[in-house]
């Protein structure tokens, strides 16, 4: 059984689940790469849009950080089943120097856009889930 009950004896059908990620920072000044492999371990694991919105669930991201003057931060952001891009992946955004520039280039304009992952074949959502959300 899932979720947990309050003093007064109403149950709240919540399930906390942390996932294991990585994360890839080649610079350590440009921002970190995080993502979450889903394989038999995950609890997204053979999970459709339509299983993950019957059982009402939400993935919920929290970052927290220090800049490089020891300042803390905290992100948060939340994901709906539908809010998901099933075989997508983030375009890129950040562009280094060209010959002859000295800064890298962010396009900040398309930091929510997605793309089709490329060598992804068309397959049924079972078999996608196994491989990337």
């Amino acid at each position: 059984d899932t979720g947990h009950a309050t003093l007064e004896g109403e149950r709240i059908p919540v399930d906390v689940q942390q996932i294991e990620v990585s994360y890839w920072d080649p610079t350590l000044l440009l921002p970190v790469v995080v993502e979450h492999i889903i394989d038999e371990r995950s609890p997204l694991y053979g999970h459709t849009q339509q299983t993950l919105e019957a059982a009402g669930a939400e993935i919920v991201v929290v970052f927290k950080g220090a800049t490089e003057l020891g300042d803390t931060f905290q992100v948060r952001q939340s994901y709906l089943p539908q809010e998901l891009h099933w075989g997508h992946m983030f375009v890129p955004i950040i562009f280094p120097a060209r010959d002859g520039e000295v800064q890298h280039r962010v396009d900040i304009s398309r930091f929510h856009d997605v793309g089709p992952q490329p060598g992804l074949a068309v397959v049924a959502p079972l078999h996608l889930s196994k491989r990337v959300v």
